[in-house]
């Protein structure tokens, strides 16, 4: 089983509660005692890894061809109320959302109203000359070269008209295509494009085309303003010396609503591995555009990024079967796209890091 490179916390023991619900596994050709014991070792392993680094709530999804294996909820949602995490909770996935904006990019390019080569100076005519060449694909890749949509990290201007004035003369960080950047303003940019193809908010044609046709009910692109019974509360364990050594403590990042199709989005764990479960399953795009989510960009000499569009990148570089997209150090999902199998481990705790045991919760049912 592939791992990725544990990284070494400072450790602290945080008390949680743990409120599990089975799996529904009849007609699946899984053994019942394995899924069981399966079960078990995943509890284990949350458990731990909650004591150790200090997170408040968890919820854990393991799909295998759009069968349930494992839904589990852990902790608590809210200490200040003492809601508890349960396995419909919304939790905030930071950049996460990339990937449902990525899905709806590509929904577009199916309708043919946008193509992934067509220039952004198309679509989007207000933009800066410099930035009008850039291609929807390279929004998609993240490699557009254009500056960063936060250079104080967590520091937005207030809305999208303020943003492009403050940084339309800065120059480009590299030619479009040349490289792989991870910055917000790819995906901010494409929400506004899909605004503009479609005459409707972002929010709208979300809803319209992904979580409505599979079922998705906790999916909102939302901030913590908008919290409410049933979305988990947001916490760090960030000290100042900017390690995750503290103890828990509420975080709040302003996130104005251009921003939210890079980092926006609540959904329960459940809803996310349905969301991803189908797109493995070309349930929500054909296959030949499925396909492309998962191919990582060509660079410039013919260097391949190791991230494909929604920021999933190639866990494995000799694998290209093992994909991983994380947000925000406490949200994460790893498929296993050969074999339809994925993993969804959110949390309400930055600092949590699930991308470095995520391969852990899988191991069990790669081994069954």
């Amino acid at each position: 089983m592939m791992r990725i490179a544990v990284l070494i916390l400072a450790a602290g023991i945080l008390a949680v509660g743990c409120a599990r619900t089975r799996p529904t596994t009849a007609d699946h050709p899984r053994d019942s005692v394995h899924l069981q014991q399966d079960g078990a070792v995943v509890d284990t392993l949350v458990l731990t890894k909650m004591r150790n680094r200090r997170v408040a709530g968890v919820a854990v999804t393991v799909i295998e061809r759009g069968v349930v294996l494992k839904n589990a909820a852990y902790g608590t949602a809210n200490v200040a109320t003492g809601e508890p995490v349960t396995t419909s909770t919304a939790f905030f996935v930071a950049s996460i959302s990339k990937t449902l904006t990525a899905a709806a990019v590509l929904l577009l390019a199916e309708d043919k109203r946008l193509a992934l080569d067509q220039g952004i100076g198309t679509l989007l005519t207000s933009l800066p000359a410099s930035w009008q060449g850039v291609t929807v694909r390279q929004l998609l890749l993240g490699t557009s070269g254009l500056p960063d949509l936060s250079p104080t990290p967590g520091v937005y201007q207030p809305d999208f008209d303020a943003w492009v004035t403050t940084v339309e003369n800065s120059p480009l960080a590299s030619p479009p295509g040349d490289a792989y950047r991870y910055v917000g303003t790819d995906y901010a940019l494409l929400g506004r494009i899909i605004e503009k193809v479609t005459g409707a908010p972002f929010e709208e044609f979300v809803q319209a085309r992904i979580f409505a046709p599979l079922g998705i009910s906790t999916g909102a692109f939302v901030d913590w303003h908008d919290l409410k019974p049933g979305r988990a509360e947001w916490y760090t364990t960030m000290a100042p010396n900017g390690k995750y050594t503290a103890e828990p403590h509420l975080l709040r990042t302003e996130y104005p609503r251009y921003v939210r199709p890079a980092a926006g989005l609540y959904i329960s764990a459940a809803d996310l591995g349905r969301f991803v479960d189908a797109l493995t399953s070309h349930r929500l795009l054909r296959p030949e555009s499925a396909v492309l989510v998962w191919e990582p960009a060509t660079l410039k000499g013919g260097r391949k990024s190791d991230v494909g569009m929604g920021a999933w990148h190639v866990a494995d570089p000799e694998d290209e079967d093992w994909t991983f997209v994380e947000g925000g150090n406490r949200s994460t999902v790893m498929l296993a796209r050969k074999r339809g199998l994925l993993a969804v481990v959110l949390t309400n705790t930055q600092g949590a890091i699930p991308v470095t045991w995520v391969g852990d919760v899988l191991t069990p049912y790669l081994e069954h």
